[in-house]
């Protein structure tokens, strides 16, 4: 176990306030065989500065910058990252993460008992000023890579992406992060990996803590809303592709991507007043294979009611006629 080299990948982005904490909780490692990447996605701030002291401190530090010429983002900063790597197990953290002492040690211990697996799913728990909090995975009934593939497609995502460790072999040039993504990469990327035919495991112990003090409410920002939407419509056709084929056939893909799309038209889009957006996801219906003719049609009507808010219009059978769409696009999935 002490010969297995952990490689850690950071994008870090004008976080010289909160990369400390992350880099220290590294230091203390009960296992000593590790490197961590810190690649810089062209920070303004003193975060250079900052993580180059660590480097003098502890030459298991390293420090990347992406270069011009790749496009701006976490994921082509992970994909720098794995690039440069040269552990036998590869892991993602966030510049604000923290992890247990003994997190590197009990992760190469149970890929030791588990080598048939590719990637070990750990717990994350929330971490407050006043302690520890819940734990914040979602996992399916039986839990196998088909279903935690299949929860992905949906939506319903079941970890993030400091849970996983992965072994270097499962991050082939085909399983990497997609960097024309500016949101929704980690989800796109364990896709990616399930549904080439990675095999996970999941080890229902917590060494990942998410600081909820770090955190800020995205789901009420319209910029953050709007990039994340364009990357769920990009998400959708990407795997509503039939090329992309894995361990789910496209029609099979199809039934959990007209899930994610209702969630996020529940979510995001329907009755938030957002017409614009209704518009695309609609377009969007259009173009892809997950809804029949006639459910598009139902979709376009719908917009149109809930662009005028024809549904308060007393007297037509608009309010019938909404209730007949809703019951109509959002049944029960």
């Amino acid at each position: 176990m002490k010969n297995s080299k952990i490689s850690i990948i950071i994008p870090t982005y004008n976080r010289s306030q909160k990369i400390e904490r992350t880099l220290q909780s590294m230091m203390d490692q009960t296992h000593s065989n590790w490197e961590c990447w810190v690649v810089d996605d062209g920070s303004t701030d003193n975060t250079k500065e900052m993580v180059a002291k660590w480097c003098d401190l502890d030459p298991r530090f390293k420090w990347l910058e992406r270069p011009k010429e790749r496009k701006k983002g976490a994921n082509a900063c992970r994909n720098l990252g794995i690039e440069s790597s040269t552990g036998n197990y590869i892991m993602f953290l966030d510049s604000d993460d923290t992890i247990a002492t003994t997190c590197f040690e009990n992760r190469c211990k149970h890929f030791e008992a588990n080598d048939s697996v590719d990637g070990l799913i750990f717990s994350t728990q929330e971490m407050s000023e006043t302690g520890l909090g819940p734990i914040v995975n979602k996992d399916p009934e039986v839990e196998n890579t088909l279903n935690y593939l299949t929860m992905f497609l949906s939506y319903k995502i079941p970890w993030q992406i400091s849970s996983p460790i992965w072994r270097r072999e499962a991050l082939t040039s085909e399983n990497r992060f997609d960097e024309a993504m500016m949101r929704f990469q980690d989800v796109d990327f364990h896709t990616q990996l399930l549904l080439s035919g990675c095999q996970v495991k999941r080890i229902h112990e917590a060494d990942f803590y998410y600081h909820t003090e770090d955190a800020h409410d995205k789901f009420h920002d319209e910029t953050f809303i709007a990039k994340a939407l364009v990357a769920i419509r990009y998400y959708i056709a990407k795997y509503d592709k039939g090329r992309k084929v894995g361990i789910l056939q496209a029609k099979e893909r199809r039934i959990y991507l007209r899930k994610m799309y209702l969630n996020a038209m529940r979510r995001f889009v329907h009755g938030c007043n957002r017409p614009q957006q209704f518009k695309s996801f609609v377009r969007m219906a259009w173009r892809t294979r997950i809804f029949s003719r006639r459910e598009c049609l139902y979709l376009s009507l719908l917009r149109r009611v809930d662009k005028y808010q024809l549904q308060d219009k007393a007297g037509f059978g608009f309010y019938r006629l909404n209730k007949f769409l809703l019951s109509r696009i959002f049944p029960s999935n």
